[in-house]
Parts: structure tokens; sequence; C-alpha cells
């Protein structure tokens, strides 16, 4: 009887329901995400939203879009203002913006079961969310930079770093002292919850990961359940 094969989980996962976004945002943002602050000239929103570089201008002449100035007068928008200038007049949103739109989830894990579980929990949320995976702390650390999270999901078991470290370093850094974070543990103690609130941790929950909540949190809510 042939051997049964388990497919293996990267250490890293980014959970799109648009394949065909990466191409031109990698461009952008030269390998990472755009985030809510990244900086976008009015010739690359004019090339994602399929539209002349007038018309960009012209949002901003009618104070439609605002925005800083470059010292050679040049405009500039936050990626975050121009999905808000989107939604609210209910165009279509590009690709290359599905990450500024989608609530940004973090999962550092070194638990493969726990992985599997995630891309699959996190599938009915795929219009509103993108889950990234660190196979441990030190990644994850490192991903917390690039991906900006709107919240990082820790297990409390990982190799290196003790999960309460990580918080204290995260909370001790200004650009993600206000980051939520949920601590997830099988056997959740009142001494390990203790320990993690003084650390800095938002929310301590149960394994398995209820996203369901977690969204919730994230003020979004799957209407199709």
């Amino acid at each position: 009887m042939p051997k049964s094969f388990t497919p293996e989980i990267p250490k890293k996962f980014t959970f799109f329901l648009r394949i065909e976004l990466t191409s031109q945002a990698m461009k952008l943002t030269k390998g990472h995400l755009l985030t809510s602050d990244s900086m976008l000239t009015t010739g690359q929103a004019a090339k994602m939203l399929a539209v002349h570089i007038t018309t960009v201008i012209d949002w901003f002449d009618r104070g439609l879009l605002t925005g800083p100035l470059t010292q050679g007068g040049h405009r500039r928008m936050r990626a975050a203002d121009l999905v808000t200038f989107l939604v609210t007049r209910k165009m279509p949103m590009p690709a290359e913006l599905e990450s500024v739109s989608r609530r940004r989830l973090l999962l550092i894990s070194s638990n493969e079961g726990d992985l599997r579980a995630a891309q699959q929990s996190i599938q009915k949320f795929a219009d509103h969310a993108i889950l990234e995976i660190a196979g441990n702390a030190i990644d994850g650390l490192l991903a917390v930079g690039h991906f900006q999270p709107h919240i990082i999901l820790l297990d409390v078991i990982m190799p290196g770093l003790d999960s309460v470290e990580v918080c204290r370093r995260l909370r001790a850094n200004p650009a993600t002292k206000t980051v939520n974070i949920m601590l997830v543990a099988a056997h959740l103690t009142d001494q390990l919850e203790s320990d993690a609130r003084k650390a800095g941790v938002d929310y301590c929950r149960k394994k398995p990961i209820d996203f369901a909540e977690v969204m919730k949190l994230l003020g979004v809510e799957n209407n199709e359940e």
C-alpha cells in the first residue's frame, strides 16, 4: 500500500482570494504588502484604478482625495485614504489594495496542526482577511515590521523566545505598542494568563483559535454563517 502524503505547510503562508494581485503590488512595495500608511503616487493610483492620471489629479483638485505634496509639488496619498475614497463611492477595489482593505492577521506558531487548522478556518473570511504565518518567534517579530498586522495570534509554546518575552518586546517597540495580541494555548492556566496580561497581551484564549471571534474583535462579522 502506498504511503499517505501530507503536504508540508510552509513556514510563512499568506492567504489571498485572488492570486493575481501579487505581481503589481510587489513592484509597488518592493516585496512587501501595501499597508494603510503606504504612500502612493498619482500615477500608481491611476494604474491600479485603470483611469488616466489626470482623473486622479482632478480628484485631488476637487478635494475628493487628500494627501501631502512633495517638495517638487507632486501629490501623494496614503493607501488607506484611497481605499476610503473607493469604499464611500462604491467603486471597485483593485487587487493591489486588498491588503489594505482586509484585516491582517499574523499567526506565530510552530505547531503544524494549528497551521493547517488556521488555513482551513480563515477561508470563510477570505473576503475580509489576510493571514500570514511565522513558524517561530524571531520570524514573527520580523514579519510584524513588514506585514503590520491588525492582530497577532501568538502560540504560547514556541522554540526560541518565550511567548511572554515576545509580548514584552512588542510592547516596548513604539511601532507595535498598540497592536492587538491574542495568546493561544492548549492549556490556559490562571498563572499563564496573569503573566501574559502583565506583558501586554490583550486576549487569552484556549485552542483551537476561533476565527469568527477574532474577526468580530476586528470589527468584521461573517454574515454567511
